[in-house]
């Protein structure tokens, strides 16, 4: 435990230069958003909270700061020094994980402090009774998107690869939901409303906008967007009909006007709890001799080009100058897998059977639903 404790406060110490840095960034960007918010009391206008700011800080920081926490893995130089340590793989990876979530803690804790600071003495303007559970919730949604950015980047077997697959996970889930929802809204569309425009009415675009909103659920900043949108609602209120006047509602009100899918908050509970697990698990057994490599991780390129190929085929098309350019597209995305020009059998493979699983979900789509 010496030497966990040692570890973990060089760690700390190493990073306080860093730490420091980005909590007066986080606080002056905070302090600014709060003042431009409560200025439009001045004017005779309904002020603001700006916790929005809040919201992209957590989303900024749980995203970095796993990369910048354990990127000292991604040079075999250092694993040297770094497993010579007396300390086994899972404390390692303990050390890096609660190194970087006090970071994390802190970049935030401050720019909260801030930001309450300047909303305090606009206080009977707001209901900020609501603000330490809207810090507690948000604080919790950022430690699943930091456990889930640790693990991503913790896959791959270079920097490079570790920052260019986290950044196309954050839209790879939310693609393939956008393709899933193609069929069902085709379904309602011709066998509900019989395929005529003239038939639609409110029911189908309500129907189409919860679909949509269901899908932006697969994008792992949605969740701490959609709180943030709830505790505007409960702190500012609402704009009524009648000039500046505010109506401020229920916590029932305001959760089934902004988050009537709160259902799908088990999401990044889950992506969280299962990235923490792939963390310690691929840190234990994951080898020095890897590193530098071609990641061959499930969770990089490997999955994430057929993602991306996929779903533009189906959005654009495989007919015509597009299937080239998506084709060529893929082809320079296996280049940068394997790190050479000439790519492997299997990728081209890959290449052709994404365009034709595209074409035959288009096809499908068409012969079913569209007669």
């Amino acid at each position: 435990m010496t030497a966990f404790k040692k570890y973990l406060g060089y760690r700390l110490k190493s990073s306080f230069l860093a730490t420091v840095s980005f909590s007066l960034i986080a606080l002056l960007i905070t302090i600014t958003t709060a003042s431009e918010g409560v200025s439009h009391f001045e004017y005779d206008m309904n002020g603001r909270t700006g916790i929005e700011s809040l919201a992209t800080i957590m989303g900024i920081i749980a995203s970095l700061i796993p990369i910048l926490e354990t990127v000292d893995f991604k040079n075999r130089r250092n694993l040297d020094t770094l497993y010579f340590l007396p300390l086994s793989r899972v404390k390692l990876a303990l050390v890096h994980y609660v190194s970087g979530l006090i970071q994390v803690f802190v970049i935030y804790t401050v720019a909260f402090i801030g930001h309450f600071m300047v909303l305090w003495k606009y206080a009977h303007h707001f209901r900020l009774q609501y603000l330490p559970a809207y810090y507690v919730l948000l604080l919790l949604l950022g430690v699943a998107i930091y456990s889930i950015f640790i693990f991503l980047f913790g896959e791959a077997n270079s920097t490079a690869d570790g920052v260019i697959c986290s950044v196309m996970w954050i839209f790879a889930l939310y693609l393939l939901a956008l393709v899933a929802i193609i069929p069902i809204r085709e379904y309602v569309y011709y066998y509900v409303y019989g395929g005529d425009p003239e038939n639609l009415g409110d029911g189908y675009f309500k129907f189409t906008r919860e679909l949509n909103n269901f899908t932006t659920w697969f994008i792992p900043y949605a969740p701490i967007n959609n709180l943030t949108v709830v505790f505007q609602s409960l702190m500012e209120g609402w704009e009524n009909y009648n000039g500046n006047e505010l109506y401020l509602p229920s916590v029932a009100e305001a959760v089934n006007q902004n988050f009537k899918q709160w259902y799908m908050a088990f999401l990044p509970v889950i992506a969280g709890a299962a990235s923490t697990w792939g963390y310690f698990r691929t840190f234990a057994r994951k080898g020095a001799e890897k590193v530098g490599e071609a990641s061959d991780t499930w969770f990089g390129y490997k999955v994430l080009i057929p993602i991306y190929g996929f779903s533009c085929y189906v959005f654009t098309g495989v007919f015509g100058v597009t299937f080239f350019l998506i084709a060529a597209g893929m082809y320079l995305a296996y280049a940068i897998y394997r790190k050479r020009f000439k790519i492997q059998k299997a990728d081209i493979f890959s290449i052709v059977g994404t365009a034709a699983a595209a074409f035959i979900f288009m096809l499908v789509s068409s012969l079913v639903f569209r007669g």
